[in-house]
């Protein structure tokens, strides 16, 4: 299963590829470089979502670099993926982290 176009690098992806912590850390400290904000706290909430095959492939379908894919591209790709979540479970348990910055004014 591959789609170059997505792929790190290929012509659609959307943006360089960064680890969280690296978001985490240019977000808080570009609030401190900006000189409005001081005393920046971080709170991360991690939560699980089950999607089942359908629901897996809608939410696919909204992402801009899927969308970007031409018609037969994308087709194959969500083909391979329906095949490798109904013949291991029939879903997808995709895990997030909403991050909260708060900071206090530097007045």
């Amino acid at each position: 299963m591959y789609a170059p176009e997505i792929a790190n690098g290929g012509s659609l992806a959307v943006s360089p590829p960064t680890s969280f912590e690296e978001r985490f850390r240019a977000r808080e400290m570009s609030l401190v470089q900006s000189g409005y904000f001081k005393e920046v706290v971080v709170k991360q909430f991690p939560w699980s979502q089950w999607y089942d095959t359908k629901q897996y492939l809608d939410l696919l379908s909204t992402y801009s670099d899927h969308r970007l894919l031409n018609e037969e591209t994308r087709k194959d790709l969500f083909e391979q993926v329906t095949a490798i979540l109904e013949e291991n479970g029939g879903g997808i348990e995709k895990h997030h982290i909403a991050t909260l910055f708060v900071a206090k004014q530097d007045l």
